[in-house]
């Protein structure tokens, strides 16, 4: 006998497994109509030290709106209103697999990661030159490309 607790297990499995077949194509092939390409994602800061030879370090944040769709769909399926654990391991290899479709049209050389956010749609990275730079912005997978901040809390 099969526990209601292992159906639902076995049912979120065959359900992760179908979106992952059926929405991966969809993830990585959309329609860039109407959406801001190149440079226009990226502060022009960030272009004016490139273009002067300096490379930058860049948080970019990637479009995860299909796979939040996909998780959304999950959790209606076994009716909870938040990602469990295998929602978010879901989640998270879904944003590996974006990003490795990413990284992997980039020059080598062109960029290095310096963390790998494996649970968001981010990456801190350093450009190293403004060809990478172009190219990676010019991908409709990135969203945007921001400076890394220092960020300090006052307390008072």
């Amino acid at each position: 006998m099969i526990s209601s607790k292992n159906t639902n297990r076995f049912s979120l499995g065959v359900l992760s497994s179908f979106l992952v077949l059926i929405l991966f194509p969809a993830i990585f092939m959309t329609d860039v109509s109407g959406q801001v390409t190149g440079f226009e994602k990226v502060p022009p800061s960030i272009i004016d030290a490139i273009t002067s030879g300096q490379p930058q370090e860049v948080i970019v944040l990637f479009d995860d709106t299909a796979i939040q769709n996909a998780a959304a769909t999950m959790r209606d399926s076994i009716g909870i209103p938040y990602d469990n654990q295998d929602i978010t391991n879901f989640k998270a290899e879904m944003y590996s697999a974006l990003k490795q479709v990413v990284i992997s049209t980039l020059p080598e050389g062109g960029l290095d990661i310096l963390n790998d956010y494996s649970h968001l749609p981010m990456m801190f990275m350093r450009v190293n030159s403004l060809g990478a730079m172009q190219q990676l912005a010019d991908r409709p997978e990135v969203v945007e490309g921001e400076e890394e901040e220092e960020v300090s809390l006052w307390q008072g």
